[in-house]
């Protein structure tokens, strides 16, 4: 019965190199939503229409045979809502790539998913209200799972933002992710944001998803291959070296000081959907 947004699925596909162009000129988001219709038109995919936003599922059947044939590849683990002293008993194998869990619990990542060696997604769906992401969680993720090509946690934002800590601030050793392309960490509008310097590291990155909180000042010049940003509250500035992006999240303000000159946008011309400028 998950759904998945077609955008998430196209960024989710990129991200692990599904996704494949024949020559310089094309998007990978063209090529990824070419996918989408051909799994629609032979059933793979099932279509739904939710909040003017467009839905996709997979078919019971389908979902079973493909689970089938990826074997210990992927892993699901729906685990109830954590309550103190209760936690997921049951045993990951070694040899997963991808590893989706349906609750955020802090005792079950740090106990059954550190030693994960060759996992390339970690993808948590649901962070319950009064659950606090703790930040040693997330350091220890960076530490220990190093070839993480996808992070998100609270994927499910419209139904489970993360609302506590209302403060957050990633670790020093979110470098050590050097493969990372996908970062989600969905908040609600009441979290404040901070994003270390080294996060200018991850050269792979694509996508940064933040939710609907705040973000403090961060220069994400450094990031060449980032293609999409989100988050609700932050006033843009030294983009103009980030000639892969295409969305924007909120509005770019133009004053004369540096960084948020009109120049700035001069050479971002794979931006789609709605520009807001002001000034």
């Amino acid at each position: 019965s998950f759904k998945m947004r077609k955008e998430d699925l196209v960024h989710l596909w990129i991200a692990q190199g599904f996704v494949k162009t024949r020559c310089a000129t094309e998007d990978m988001e063209d090529i990824a939503e070419g996918y989408i219709q051909e799994l629609v038109s032979c059933s793979f995919l099932q279509p739904e229409k939710s909040r003017n936003r467009e839905l996709f599922r997979i078919h019971d059947l389908l979902h079973d045979l493909a689970d089938m044939v990826t074997s210990t590849d992927c892993f699901i683990i729906e685990n109830a809502r954590s309550h103190r002293g209760e936690s997921w008993k049951g045993n990951i194998p070694q040899d997963v790539r991808h590893l989706f869990i349906q609750n955020y619990d802090a005792e079950l990542i740090t106990e059954k998913t550190l030693g994960l060696r060759q996992l390339l997604t970690l993808f948590i769906n649901f962070v319950g209200e009064d659950t606090t992401v703790e930040e040693k969680v997330i350091e220890s993720i960076c530490k220990r799972l190093p070839k993480l090509r996808v992070l998100a946690i609270a994927f499910s934002q419209v139904y489970y933002p993360i609302k506590k800590p209302n403060r957050f601030s990633f670790p020093e050793s979110i470098s050590q992710l050097k493969y990372l392309r996908y970062l989600g960490f969905r908040t609600d509008y009441s979290c404040h944001i901070s994003l270390p310097n080294t996060l200018n590291k991850l050269q792979h990155i694509q996508v940064l998803d933040l939710g609907k909180g705040s973000l403090r000042e961060f220069m994400f010049s450094a990031l060449v291959n980032l293609r999409h940003i989100s988050y609700l509250h932050w006033k843009l500035r030294d983009v103009g070296r980030l000639s892969s992006l295409q969305t924007l999240p909120c509005y770019f303000e133009v004053s004369n000081e540096q960084g948020r000159e009109l120049k700035q946008l001069m050479d971002l011309n794979k931006l789609r959907g709605k520009l807001d400028i002001r000034g």
